[in-house]
């Protein structure tokens, strides 16, 4: 697999936990990951090694100061990793994520 297509299945599984997890509409993911992927490219970052999981919480509670938002990430992921790992097998996402530590 490309690192594109890498990258493309990355953001398509943090769509899904935006919208089935965390409640937003698929008009606000796609808008939360474009402006993301945008200031990834522009900065030349690699976010690609944080949980979908995690990022997705990241653009969903952006405004929320980061330690918080990391206390949040954590309370989150206790109750909807079942969730999210049932997301990541039906999103054929299984090689390569891996449950947070």
């Amino acid at each position: 697999m490309t690192e594109r297509q890498q990258q493309e299945r990355y953001w398509r599984l943090v769509e899904i936990c935006l919208v089935e997890i965390l409640g937003l509409s698929p008009d606000q993911a796609a808008a939360a990951i474009a402006q993301t992927r945008a200031r990834w490219r522009q900065r030349r970052e690699l976010g690609y090694h944080t949980e979908p999981f995690y990022t997705a919480v990241d653009l969903a509670h952006a405004t929320t100061p980061r330690l918080q938002r990391i206390k949040l990430a954590d309370r989150l992921w206790a109750q909807h990793a079942a969730q999210y790992e049932t997301l990541v097998r039906a999103a054929g996402q299984t090689d390569g994520v891996s449950s947070p530590a």
